[in-house]
């Protein structure tokens, strides 16, 4: 067992130390340079493109803790409408569409979330029952779950400000650490309407969304966002919910003004 375990260190100090280089795969729809790049972060460690290079991805990629992305030289092709890379956390673990809450009351209920002891800690988001907004429609509700009553019912960390019924309700999985995306050109080139797809989720206007993470380094990116001024193509950095964060020497091209963190 000892001897197992020595391993499993080294084998993890390996992952630290030296990058794994994943090559193109010329394959311009994007499912193979999105899978083999996914499948190289989630064994953790340092992952590096080969510069000169260009990678396409139809989809986003998603960073989990302890993963380290270098990308200088390489220029990464996003030809899906939303994000091009963004955190593992950056979406709920599960959503329901029949949340309750009252202003000024800690209590969330929802018949279909089917809360367990172990959702206790988990962050939550409630549209509209947030503070209200200058039209009257509250913000996201945004808190820690403190304690589970039962399946139903559960206690947040601080009050709701809007009273509501029949709302969309977001459970996030745990947080992510140590994640550090390094170089490279990164190309949105798929337009957003008026900055949102269709469904009318707003994170399809973001490049890119790191979420409930500590810990986080974004250095030497240049990013590119196709879209009309003032609507789709904006938000190429949104970072939210995040701790220890480094931010260097980011470079904004494409859009005209609108390509903004």
């Amino acid at each position: 067992m000892a001897e197992l375990d020595a391993r499993s260190s080294l084998a993890t100090a390996l992952k630290a130390t030296y990058a794994r280089i994943v090559s193109p795969s010329e394959d311009t729809t994007g499912a193979a340079d999105l899978a083999n790049l996914q499948a190289a972060l989630d064994d953790g460690g340092t992952v590096q493109l080969v510069a000169g290079a260009d990678y396409y991805f139809n989809g986003a990629l998603a960073l989990p803790s302890n993963s380290a992305l270098t990308a200088y030289g390489a220029t990464l092709h996003g030809l899906a409408v939303g994000n091009l890379f963004r955190t593992k956390t950056a979406l709920p673990a599960r959503s329901v569409t029949d949340a309750g809450a009252t202003s000024g009351s800690t209590t969330l209920t929802s018949a279909t979330a089917a809360f367990t002891a172990a959702d206790v800690g988990a962050k939550v988001s409630v549209r509209g029952a947030g503070p209200h907004q200058s039209t009257n429609d509250g913000q996201s509700w945004y808190g820690t779950i403190t304690a589970v009553t039962n399946a139903t019912t559960v206690t947040i960390d601080k009050a709701a400000g809007t009273t509501i019924t029949g709302a969309q309700l977001e459970i996030f999985p745990d947080r992510v650490h140590d994640v550090a995306v390094l170089g490279g050109t990164w190309s949105i080139e798929a337009e957003p309407a008026d900055g949102h797809a269709s469904t009318g989720n707003y994170f399809n206007a973001l490049c890119s969304a790191f979420r409930r993470v500590d810990r986080l380094i974004l250095r030497d990116l240049s990013i590119s966002v196709v879209g009309t001024s003032a609507e789709g193509g904006k938000f190429a950095i949104s970072i939210a919910d995040a701790t220890n964060i480094t931010v260097d020497n980011i470079v904004f091209t494409g859009t005209p003004v609108t390509a903004c963190t």
